[in-house]
């Protein structure tokens, strides 16, 4: 039995092992990609060099049109790793780490730990999923902030009330990521 846990950990340590590389391995290799990354990466480089949290710019304009929390994170990446293609891409990939964590820890505790373990290879086998992991846009973070919410309210019900908080401040922080549709959970739970 023990030898059987041991070899599930080992297991689990090379799963995340190749999760981490999948998600972070030549990150900034290449030049930002898309509009929506340029855009994104410039409103937070004005961020980190100006210090204002509360008036975005970008290309010389007040941008107002998305909600500042992945800038104020991107521009945190920016000011601790360097302006940066690795940088700008940092707050995405990490959100898809915290995606992929909640996640299997989910699916272990309603269901099991090898359909955990499936689910994430499951995951990982989706390209649409690394490519947007993989880029510097809000949807990865928003991603984040729904599962942890869906999660910590499945918790509050089921288990312990206080997981409440928990998924008040992770609906809050989605709003904060990408407007109004960071309610979303609301309407699920």
């Amino acid at each position: 039995m023990k030898l059987f846990i041991k070899g599930e950990r080992i297991i689990l340590i090379v799963l995340f092992a190749f999760i981490f590389f999948l998600l972070f391995y030549q990150l900034g290799s290449n030049f930002l990609t898309n509009w929506d990354e340029a855009w994104y990466a410039d409103i937070s480089r004005n961020i980190a060099r100006n210090g204002n949290l509360i008036t975005t710019i970008w290309n010389k304009n007040h941008f107002f049109e998305k909600s500042p929390f992945y800038f104020w994170l991107t521009a945190l990446s920016f000011k601790l790793l360097g302006i940066s293609e690795f940088s700008a891409r940092f707050p995405s990939a990490l959100s898809g780490v915290g995606i992929v964590l909640i996640m299997y820890f989910f699916v272990k505790e309603y269901f099991n730990r090898y359909i955990s373990i499936l689910s994430l290879l499951i995951l990982f086998s989706s390209p649409f999923f690394l490519f947007r992991t993989r880029t510097g846009n809000l949807d990865t973070l928003l991603t984040f902030w729904m599962v942890l919410s869906l999660f910590a309210f499945i918790n509050a019900v089921d288990k312990n009330p206080k997981w409440f908080y928990i998924f008040g401040v992770s609906v809050a922080l989605g709003f904060l990521t990408k407007g109004i549709i960071g309610f979303y959970p609301f309407f699920v739970g």
